[in-house]
């Protein structure tokens, strides 16, 4: 009985749960690699060649100055204590020393 109830529910909650795209970045960039800062609400997403971010928990997004001309993508974002590290498929391990200069 109690599985028939978490069947139904899981399987109503999926009907109404709706992926919306975010605006600001384009729809054919591929994402492999997000990093959530909790204590600004910024958020880092390494796409193909740069990085996006948005300080207001996903509403806008600003790119980044292109990380590296010949990278096929970025990943993957991690921050720690404002810095933010990063892998290209090129230049191998980057960091950013201050992410509060974005």
């Amino acid at each position: 009985m109690i599985k028939t109830i978490l069947v139904i529910f899981l399987f109503s909650y999926n009907l109404y749960a709706q992926w919306m795209p975010v605006k600001d970045i384009p729809q054919n960039v591929n994402i492999p690699s997000i990093c959530v800062d909790n204590t600004t609400n910024t958020i880092y997403a390494g796409a193909d060649n740069v990085i996006y971010i948005s300080k207001d928990g996903g509403n806008s997004w600003q790119k980044s100055a292109i990380i590296d001309n010949d990278a096929d993508f970025v990943n993957p974002v991690v921050l720690h204590e404002n810095i933010l590290f990063l892998i290209t498929n090129f230049q191998g391990p980057l960091f950013l020393v201050n992410v509060l200069l974005f």
